[in-house]
């Protein structure tokens, strides 16, 4: 956790340097809703997606006056995991397990960012810290297409052999809505905030095992997110 402080404090220290020699930056705060998958053998028979949400703090600093280039960077809350499906067959049993895998990230991206008019792409890596993790299963047993009973229960030590840490690969790009449509990022008329909402779609590729010691089966698996955000915020143009 000192590692992401750390890197917190170095972000703190760039975007106030842009802020201070660059445009004016453009602040806001995005929400959002994860699609998220864990990649990689899992021994399962079906891997599906988990559904969760995101939370997201950022800065967009422009490189230079009237610059299409920006840099943004901020914090964010991520849900993440996946579900998980096996089904064991015996001499006249069958067993359903459904396991569900849910991971919860502080994340923190640097992006390089180029803006349009109405539309801008960015890439970047991402650094993410675990804060909480859960692997809840199920067991549903029939016979002869008749119920006979189903199991709950937690896996203890599940949040013990996750990784703490994930760093990878984040790409995306994104609509611009401007309220008044006459102004806009490099036009004219300055100083003045016109009000904007932000449509936000990116990916996140982990490149980090959730297991990186390889030991324990069923966790060489690594994260991968998709996240469509909304934001509304303004720019002083």
């Amino acid at each position: 956790m000192n590692s992401l402080y750390r890197l917190a404090f170095f972000i703190f220290c760039l975007f106030s340097f842009f802020v201070n020699t660059h445009s004016q930056p453009v602040m806001g705060f995005q929400a959002g809703i994860n699609a998220s998958a864990l990649s990689g053998s899992t021994g399962y028979d079906e891997n599906k997606l988990r559904l969760g949400l995101n939370a997201y703090v950022f800065g967009d600093i422009p490189l230079g006056h009237n610059s299409i280039v920006s840099i943004e960077t901020g914090l964010g809350f991520s849900q993440q995991g996946a579900n998980h499906v096996k089904t064991l067959t015996q001499i006249g049993l069958s067993t359903k397990l459904t396991v569900h895998d849910k991971l919860n990230y502080i994340v923190l991206p640097i992006y390089l960012k180029e803006n349009y008019s109405n539309f801008y792409t960015k890439i970047g890596p991402y650094a993410a810290y675990l804060i909480s993790a859960q692997e809840k299963w199920k067991k549903e047993e029939t016979s002869a297409n008749v119920f006979v009973k189903d199991t709950t229960g937690y896996n203890e030590d599940f949040a013990n052999k996750v990784s703490k840490y994930d760093l990878g690969l984040s790409f995306g790009f994104g609509f611009i809505h401007f309220f008044d449509p006459v102004r806009g990022r490099n036009r004219r008329h300055r100083n003045r905030n016109t009000p904007i909402m932000l449509v936000d779609f990116k990916y996140n590729m982990g490149f980090i095992k959730l297991d990186p010691s390889g030991t324990i089966p069923g966790m060489s698996l690594r994260n991968n997110t998709f996240t469509i955000g909304i934001s509304f915020t303004s720019i002083n143009n």
